[in-house]
């Protein structure tokens, strides 16, 4: 899974804001994908309207 991909796969999560950095390393994709299916199972209807990431990159 790439950056793009996820993007893509979880488009509501990602409306607005930068979404996933393209600095964050490719070792955390697995990671984040995963974070963002359980965020797409557990937020539903209506509640996704008032969620979305602004930001996902790794901090030195």
């Amino acid at each position: 899974m790439q950056h793009d991909d996820i993007r893509h796969r979880y488009r509501w999560q990602f409306k607005t804001g930068w979404g996933v950095d393209n600095r964050v390393p490719d070792r955390w994709l697995s990671a984040i994908s995963s974070l963002c299916a359980n965020v797409d199972v557990l937020i539903q209807g209506e509640l996704r309207e008032g969620f979305h990431w602004l930001d996902i990159k790794e901090k030195a």
